[in-house]
């Protein structure tokens, strides 16, 4: 696990020890979440946390990030749970994991398909968002091929969904993976888009394939 995760698990720890009204003791989250220890003090130099001794406690930038992970991962719960119905063993690590990596376009996104829910599966409250706030009814787009993206856009690759092997380990050979941020040059008479240092030609074809979020 990455630290800056290690600090968004004591973060979360701390939110869900004041919704039971327990103290965070520093001792404790180390050894019961096995974090580094200088994630602590780490938290506490970026302005997220004051120590009292060995108590954590919330600043107000602090406490906001927590909101926001506790709602991202409350609201993976309810999708995983509602809309996937995966079972709760595997629910629960798939929403650590998504936490980490949920946008605030696709948190609205998620929220507002769910119907804005107040409560995860567990019945804890989740943290409402903008959209709740609006009321949102509807759920604007947020991944696209890379043929619907412009010149000058810049976009993050989410997944590859073509049924052709070799097409499909082309594209990894190039640089054309999962999590690779990439920008639009141009959009006719093909595709060019640059991968890190590299430039790709693609067809309108392939790019139908390749799906991505914008940045």
């Amino acid at each position: 696990m990455a630290k800056e995760e290690y600090k968004d698990e004591i973060l979360e720890r701390m939110w869900v020890d004041t919704e039971n009204g327990t103290p965070t003791r520093r001792p404790r989250v180390v050894e019961e979440l096995g974090v580094p220890s200088e994630c602590v003090a780490e938290l506490e130099e970026e302005g997220f946390i004051t120590l009292k001794g060995e108590q954590l406690s919330f600043t107000g930038k602090g406490k906001t990030k927590a909101a926001t992970l506790i709602r991202s991962h409350r609201l993976a719960e309810r999708l995983f749970t509602d809309v996937l119905e995966l079972q709760p063993e595997f629910m629960e690590a798939n929403a650590c994991t998504f936490e980490h990596v949920l946008s605030r376009e696709l948190d609205m996104a998620i929220c507002t398909l769910l119907g804005h829910p107040r409560e995860c599966p567990h019945g804890k409250p989740i943290p409402p968002g903008d959209c709740c706030k609006e009321n949102r009814r509807e759920v604007e787009k947020v991944i696209f091929t890379v043929n619907e993206l412009e010149a000058g856009d810049r976009a993050r690759i989410l997944y590859i969904a073509t049924r052709h092997h070799t097409r499909l380990d082309q594209l990894l050979a190039v640089g054309i993976t999962p999590r690779t941020d990439i920008k639009i040059h141009q959009t006719s008479p093909a595709y060019v888009i640059q991968a890190g240092e590299t430039d790709i030609a693609l067809d309108d074809e392939v790019c139908r394939d390749i799906y991505v979020r914008k940045l």
